[in-house]
């Protein structure tokens, strides 16, 4: 059996092997300090599971462990097994407006680290994207809290950041889906 535990914390992916998931999402989390969710199973073996972590490769993190591109997300919400509650919350609740401006917001972060909110829903208008579904996207993404900065005016504006250490810096920009 294939399982998909997602650690709720990072939201990484482990995609594995197993023939008892409850056994192995235990094992899992007695050395895991966060919560890990199982987002669902395919049926499979070993083989399928290499087949899938070369198809998902781009997003490898380290080991068995994935970033959680739309490409993995939109592969676990076709499996036949219910996937876990973050999947359901976060993108098949919201759909593809969601998934669509949480991919918009990550290239906006790699062009910089931080945006003025008014800069950020002005290029996100002129791209089409509109305000509530940024928002979806900010609480998907779990992107930290802005801040309020005091302007040289004295007038106050309010910022959205990400750290560098942001995983979806790192990945590569090549792909259109690379959350």
């Amino acid at each position: 059996m294939i399982y998909f535990i997602q650690d709720s914390s990072s939201f990484n992916i482990k995609i594995g092997c197993t023939s008892d998931v409850q056994k192995r999402l235990s094992h899992l989390q007695t050395g895991n300090s966060s919560r890990l969710v199982l987002l669902g199973t395919a049926e499979g073996d070993a083989v399928e599971e290499h087949c899938l972590h070369q198809l998902f490769g781009k997003h490898k993190i380290r080991g068995e462990w994935f970033s959680p591109a739309p490409a993995i997300i939109l592969f676990l919400m076709n499996l036949k097994t219910t996937p876990g509650e973050t999947i359901r919350q976060n993108f098949v609740k919201r759909g593809p407006r969601t998934l669509r401006a949480s991919e918009w917001l990550v290239k906006r972060f790699r062009e910089k680290l931080e945006w003025s909110s008014s800069d950020l829903f002005s290029r996100a208008k002129q791209d089409g994207i509109g305000r509530n579904a940024i928002l979806e996207a900010k609480e998907t993404l779990d992107l930290p809290e802005g801040k309020i900065v005091v302007c040289p005016n004295g007038d106050q504006a309010f910022f959205w950041h990400v750290p560098p250490d942001w995983p979806h810096l790192a990945e590569s920009d090549s792909h259109e889906g690379s959350l």
